[in-house]
């Protein structure tokens, strides 16, 4: 398959980016788009860092301080699919780790009665709801089954909401989330979201998300039609609340 561009720009408060993005030329499956579609997301990670830098806030976030990796983790059908594929591609030994890890997370949840709330909180249309359960599960202390001495394992593949989530006040606080003392970086669109509400890459869908700890037992799927990849990265744009042009492939 050959490769075209995608050229469109990218409005993220008072700035703008003119964006030049290789695609396929042709059809593909949207969950093949993950790697741009991460990019575009690290561009407005970047442009929020920025603004808060310019404010004088300092990001705190560091290698080492895990506290984030203990909350229910949304990951879209599509990271879902390439995620189970990452850990199934393991070296045998440390596949059996990782793999224990989500076991141990999922028995934790049974014990505690939480695991059926893990399982339906992307239904829950009540923010209020959802946001006890999310806490609730984040005082049970489950750690990412990918998270290995306090840090990430598989950052360069990490779910987009964990791109998202940067904070500028003292990591300590971290531990014991509130309102009042923790301070995330404000982003000028929701990648994350606009990830879940993609479906095959055609129009936007209602959003849909797994917890990251319930993955080995995700029966979904993220489609198997394929879409011209300028459409995908369109609907993703669009969706993404950050004011992108149409983008076009420009055959190279």
């Amino acid at each position: 398959m050959g490769t075209g561009t995608a050229a469109f720009t990218l409005r993220l408060g008072k700035n703008e980016y003119k964006c030049d993005i290789k695609l396929p030329s042709g059809p593909v499956r949207a969950v093949e788009l993950l790697p741009v579609m991460n990019a575009v997301a690290e561009l407005v990670v970047d442009n929020a860092v920025e603004e808060a830098v310019d404010e004088g806030r300092t990001i705190t976030c560091k290698a080492g301080c895990g506290a984030c990796c203990r909350q229910p983790v949304p990951v879209s059908v599509h990271e879902a699919e390439a995620l189970l594929k990452l850990v199934a591609g393991m070296e045998w030994e440390r596949r059996v780790k990782v793999e224990g890890r989500f076991v141990a997370a999922v028995r934790r949840m049974e014990e505690s009665g939480l695991v059926e709330g893990m399982r339906g909180i992307g239904k829950l249309t009540d923010e209020n709801e959802r946001r006890e359960l999310a806490l609730k599960y984040f005082a049970l202390g489950v750690p990412c089954p990918f998270l290995e001495e306090e840090s990430c394992s598989i950052y360069e593949h990490r779910p987009m909401r964990c791109r998202e989530y940067l904070v500028t006040s003292p990591a300590e606080n971290c531990a014991a989330p509130a309102p009042e003392t923790v301070k995330m970086v404000q982003l000028k669109g929701a990648p994350a979201q606009a990830l879940y509400r993609l479906g095959e890459g055609e129009k936007e869908v209602e959003p849909e998300f797994i917890v990251m700890t319930l993955l080995p037992e995700w029966k979904g799927s993220a489609g198997e039609a394929t879409v011209p990849a300028p459409q995908i990265l369109q609907t993703f744009l669009i969706s993404l609340g950050g004011g992108g042009s149409k983008s076009e492939a420009k055959p190279e």
